[in-house]
């Protein structure tokens, strides 16, 4: 039995990685369009490029001729740290600003020294691309010699060469999913809020609360959208996704 294999952060991740059990991801409405594979769901919320990279090569000895690899990129700004704990599976990430653990978030600012040593001493933008465009040639490489399908969403806006064996996600700089989520997120509070110039709008409590009731950070309608793009692609062999058009609510 072939598999489907899904790999990423938060825009992929299982339901059981969220608050809310309830809403539907896109991810299980891909699994249930091809009922003849079986689903393994790593993605895991703050996950970065670096832990991507970690899970693809632990699972890629299982990938068998024919399965399907579904991977979502991240935010290139982020860093998978060491575990405090052997024994905890939630891997602890560091952003530009906070570290996320199993306890939870903790912020960091500038003038901090934990935030000032990580943010100057390792944020190297240039090399993190670098190794991202060395990923991409290596999923190439793995999609021909193991015969597997390939699909590459990212949730910012990357530029690469070349990208003819896999499937991937187009975008523009200004429309992602991050912009999606940002876009409805601001419709959906349009009259009670003015959030148009806000680039975080996670710093309210009431997004947060609100984002907590969505899965992968889109609403159910934007979860189907998504899951249908990625459904006829697989069905029609598409070496291109549009992430660009057809989302609903923004």
């Amino acid at each position: 039995m072939n598999t489907i294999w899904y790999f990423g952060d938060s825009y992929i991740s299982p339901p059981e990685r969220h608050k809310n059990y309830t809403a539907k991801s896109w991810t299980t409405m891909v699994s249930e369009a091809f009922q003849e594979y079986e689903s393994k769901n790593l993605g895991l919320p703050a996950a970065s490029l670096d832990h991507l990279y970690y899970t693809y090569d632990q699972n890629k000895n299982n990938f068998k001729s024919g399965d399907i690899i579904v991977i979502v990129l991240t935010n290139y700004l982020r860093i998978f740290l060491s575990n405090e704990d052997e024994n905890d599976d939630h891997p602890r990430f560091m952003n530009c600003n906070f570290i996320i653990d199993s306890t939870g978030t903790h912020f960091h600012q500038e003038g901090d020294k934990y935030y000032d040593f990580f943010v100057s001493e390792f944020y190297n933008e240039k090399v993190v691309k670098s190794v991202l465009n060395i990923f991409i040639k290596a999923l190439q490489y793995d999609a021909i010699d193991k015969e597997l399908k390939i699909i590459v969403l990212p949730t910012d806006h990357h530029t690469f060469e070349d990208t003819k064996h896999l499937t991937m996600g187009i975008t523009k700089k200004l429309f992602t999913l991050k912009s999606v989520t940002h876009m409805q997120t601001v419709k959906k509070f349009e009259d009670t809020k003015d959030l148009t110039s806000i680039s975080n709008l996670f710093l309210f409590p009431e997004v947060r609360e609100y984002d907590n009731t969505l899965a992968n950070h889109l609403d159910f309608e934007n979860n189907e959208v998504l899951a249908n793009k990625v459904i006829q692609a697989i069905k029609s062999n598409a070496k291109t996704i549009d992430l660009i058009a057809g989302w609903k609510n923004i």
